[in-house]
């Protein structure tokens, strides 16, 4: 690799190279080079803000999808039904009397049919494609998201911790109990909660405030090998990992074996380990 990035200057090496050292894939050298560069421009954060808008381009392209009704819509501003019934209808006419191509059109009906078939049967009996959950990325910008629009995005607003484990333990599907979240701390004031469905993943998240201050739970299946590499930290017997991006500091923890915490927030690590000892204790439990 170093004499296909020799030619090129600093910032076209950077951001050429920027998702192989998101994914550690860089050699020692070229490595150093990137992490020369990011610190000269003063771009430590860019792996926070390249994942914060890699979850808006994902989230965005996810709504982007063509129905049936909407595909018929897109039909009819070319030739409405009956016209496009007729001129089909006069093809196949047309074929019909051409002996010459009748064995063509009895084919492509024939081929027509059967990947009909083929098609309707991996719809409906092939796996079904998901999306990857990458959850730094996307509960970051979630939390962007719930300061800029708490009512859209807090399902179940209330100032009962109690009420929003029950909330958390009534929902469908959710896969894990929450039984053991506590009030972070007398500072801080419960906002409200909600599930966030990813369809290959679900988020139990609440928000806390304290001034203009907020705080961000989220609980979800999974554990810390499913991050990237960070130094690990520990705190009163929490174990964590933590990540900055350009507006918050996150911790991540395992609750138990299935079950990961995330909070995140502006205080330092110590801070945020203090919150997440307050919330959850530091055994590995049932929630």
């Amino acid at each position: 690799m170093t004499a296909q990035v020799a030619h090129l200057s600093d910032e076209e090496f950077f951001y050429a190279y920027l998702p192989e050292y998101l994914d550690g894939q860089l050699g020692d050298a070229e490595n150093k080079r990137f992490e020369g560069i990011a610190k000269e421009n003063k771009w430590e954060n860019i792996e926070s803000d390249y994942g914060i808008a890699k979850g808006h381009l994902q989230l965005g392209i996810q709504k982007l999808f063509v129905n049936e009704e909407l595909n018929h819509k897109l039909h009819v501003l070319v030739e409405n039904d009956a016209e496009r019934a007729n001129h089909e209808a006069e093809d196949i006419d047309e074929l019909g009397h051409m002996e010459v191509f009748g064995g063509v059109l009895r084919g492509v009906v024939f081929a027509s049919v059967i990947a009909l078939l083929v098609g309707l049967s991996y719809y409906y009996l092939g796996p079904k494609r998901t999306a990857a959950f990458a959850a730094l990325d996307s509960l970051v910008y979630e939390s962007v998201v719930m300061i800029e629009d708490p009512e859209g995005r807090l399902d179940f607003p209330t100032e009962d911790i109690v009420e929003l484990r029950d909330y958390f333990n009534r929902y469908p599907d959710l896969n894990f109990r929450v039984d053991k979240f506590n009030i972070p701390g007398s500072n801080w004031q419960l906002e409200g909660g909600t599930v966030i469905d990813y369809e290959v993943q679900k988020i139990a998240a609440a928000q806390f405030a304290s001034g203009d201050d907020k705080l961000f739970y989220y609980l979800f299946e999974g554990g810390l090998d499913d991050f990237p590499q960070a130094e690990p930290g520990s705190f009163k017997g929490v174990l964590y990992q933590t990540y900055t991006s350009e507006y918050f500091n996150i911790l991540v923890w395992e609750i138990n074996e299935d079950v990961v915490g995330m909070v995140i927030g502006t205080g330092t690590a110590e801070t945020l380990a203090q919150t997440a000892l307050n919330s959850f204790g530091t055994g590995a439990s049932n929630l």
